[in-house]
């Protein structure tokens, strides 16, 4: 007696990818076990989180360090690897209008689809669309508002904006042409292991309208997962490979999620874990990280809610005294990114200011106002950390 197999799709979702220093060997040669696993999924999609970019090319207006893919970057795409490119990030942008161009132009000769970017309007918001033995998805990725992101009505080019009503109306309108919705996101506190409270509500707002399934990158650390009407929210997955030395031990940590859909509806997740080293990326079947995303997920649950707002109010007051209060004025006699300036920087910038250019200062003055106040995250982390220490009641 023959019995039918159900129909499954299956896919492989990755955090944040940098080739940050150039790879002299392909980081997966001694990777059987990972590489064993890509082939269990039909879609793997991975985070590019900075543009393909020729020496010609200069960095874009913005705050904050411009990255773009050092050689090696093509080991990441293969039959073997990675088949989708996400492309809803804070960096991807950071060339411009030629690097996203040239991003595109390099992917489609590996024939790697991507989402989450355009360089036309009328695309920014199309989702990637997956049709496979009678299961359908409309795969979103969505970035919060920085340095690049497609500003409505005003942009012809850039990132998919995450709080958007245009983004919202489209998955509203998909919801009807497809079984399942993902959305792939990029927002919340870098090297933080806890998601604010604001994306949390955000996030449940883009369940009820008809996502199933939530996949968050950008803190560079792993997070937790909650459930939520029985749809999962994952909160970040961390670098999957962003080879930067001298950085923080969660750094080199990720996290990978296996996501099957059915068709008779039913979703079902799996966990993976990944650790990078300078020459290697290998999966770790037990370890204490295991153990740290599994109590990162409880803080999150109900009972647990006073632990977590403690938690977050020191988060938010840190970040503040550490980084957010610093950016609201560029000073002179500081270096222009980094807060604690070296000593010769500090005199040529203030040469700089009184002997040419004051209209560079005011340049940059706007620039660090525009980078804290729209970038969500940094700015639900300011409103946070101002009520705190003017004492104002009813804040969570």
């Amino acid at each position: 007696m023959s019995t039918s197999v159900e129909k499954e799709l299956k896919l492989l979702f990755a955090g944040d990818l940098v080739v940050y220093e150039e790879l002299k060997q392909n980081p997966f040669t001694n990777s059987s076990d990972l590489k064993a696993l890509f082939k269990e999924y039909d879609y793997r999609i991975v985070n590019f989180e900075a543009p393909v970019i020729l020496p010609s090319y200069l960095p874009a207006t913005k705050i904050g360090p411009s990255l773009y893919q050092k050689k090696g970057w093509e080991y990441f795409f293969s039959e073997d690897t990675f088949n989708v490119a996400s492309l809803a990030n804070n960096h991807i942008m950071d060339f411009g209008k030629e690097g996203l161009a040239h991003t595109f132009h390099e992917l489609q000769k590996l024939n790697v689809p991507t989402v989450g970017a355009a360089l036309g309007a009328q695309k920014v918001y199309e989702p990637f669309i997956i049709d496979k033995d009678g299961i359908s998805i409309a795969l979103f990725s969505a970035n919060e508002s920085t340095f690049g992101v497609f500003e409505d009505r005003i942009s012809t080019y850039g990132v998919t904006k995450l709080c958007s009503p245009y983004l919202k109306a489209a998955i509203k309108n998909y919801r009807k042409q497809v079984n399942f919705i993902i959305l792939v996101s990029h927002c919340g506190l870098e090297m933080v292991e806890y998601p604010l409270p604001e994306w949390r509500m955000i996030f449940r707002e883009f369940l009820e309208i008809g996502v199933d399934i939530i996949i968050n990158s950008h803190p560079h650390v792993i997070q937790g997962k909650e459930l939520v009407n029985q749809k999962f929210i994952y909160y970040s997955l961390g670098n999957f490979f962003f080879n930067q030395p001298g950085k923080d031990p969660g750094w080199y940590n990720s996290l990978l999620v296996g996501v099957v859909f059915s068709k008779d509806g039913k979703i079902k997740t799996q966990e993976y874990f990944v650790q990078v080293t300078p020459k290697s990326i290998a999966l770790i079947p037990e370890s204490t990280l295991i153990k740290q995303f599994q109590e990162n997920s409880l803080l999150l649950c109900e009972e647990n809610e006073e632990s977590y707002y403690n938690l977050i109010d020191a988060i938010c007051l840190d970040y503040w005294h550490k980084y957010l209060h610093k950016y609201f004025s560029f000073q002179p006699f500081k270096e222009k990114y980094y807060p604690v300036p070296t000593f010769l920087q500090k005199w040529l910038n203030a040469i700089r200011y009184l002997f040419f250019s004051k209209n560079y200062f005011t340049q940059q003055n706007t620039l660090w106002l525009y980078h804290n106040l729209c970038i969500e995250s940094n700015l639900f982390t300011i409103n946070r950390a101002l009520k705190l220490m003017l004492n104002l009641k009813s804040m969570n």
